[in-house]
């Protein structure tokens, strides 16, 4: 929620804000107090009645969000630290993520977080060197958008060949004329 005052937004202050009796004289503010299931606007303008200005009032809706957390991935301690790092942001934007471990969950609509390392499908990939692992993964994904054709997977799920397999990634940036060092 944002409100306007002649275009030009004004400032919004906390409860503990609007409790403070110590303004400037002219000073235009707005808060929220929550009372019971009721959230309650205040507006101070001490020029409010008399109509030399008009209000407008923004609302912004709050992003379907979640995180996808395949299993087999996120017991890996590594990928345990990636998953925390996005639950500690949601929790600081105030944002409350749906948490889905398999794509039969996904929700159409609602943009997924995901991490998923080589430990995917129990780590068989690492036992090979490491080579498709980063296929696998973005396959696995894909398809796992195309079941319910939500669109919304982050990071896309195209880069995770690139990510997990340094070689694949090699081979792109030769076919793409990007200066890498050399690699054996």
């Amino acid at each position: 929620l944002q409100i306007f005052k002649d275009s030009i937004p004004v400032v919004r202050k906390s409860l503990e804000g609007l409790a403070d009796e110590s303004r400037e004289p002219g000073e235009v503010y707005w808060g929220e107090v929550v009372a019971g299931d009721r959230t309650i606007i205040i507006l101070q303008d001490s020029n409010f009645r008399k109509g030399a200005s008009r209000y407008s009032v923004s609302f912004a809706k709050s992003p379907s969000l979640g995180i996808y957390a395949e299993p087999s991935s996120a017991a890996d301690p590594y990928n345990m630290e990636w998953l925390q790092a996005y639950l500690s942001a949601f929790e600081r934007l105030s944002l409350s993520p749906s948490i889905v471990e398999n794509p039969e969950e996904l929700k159409e609509g609602t943009m997924y977080f995901w991490r998923i390392n080589q430990m995917f499908e129990g780590g068989r990939y690492v036992f090979a060197g490491g080579q498709g692992v980063g296929l696998a993964i973005a396959q696995h994904l894909l398809s796992a958008q195309a079941l319910k054709k939500t669109g919304y997977l982050w990071p896309a799920p195209e880069t995770m060949q690139f990510y997990q397999d340094k070689l694949a990634l090699k081979q792109l940036f030769e076919e793409s004329g990007v200066p890498a060092p050399k690699s054996w």
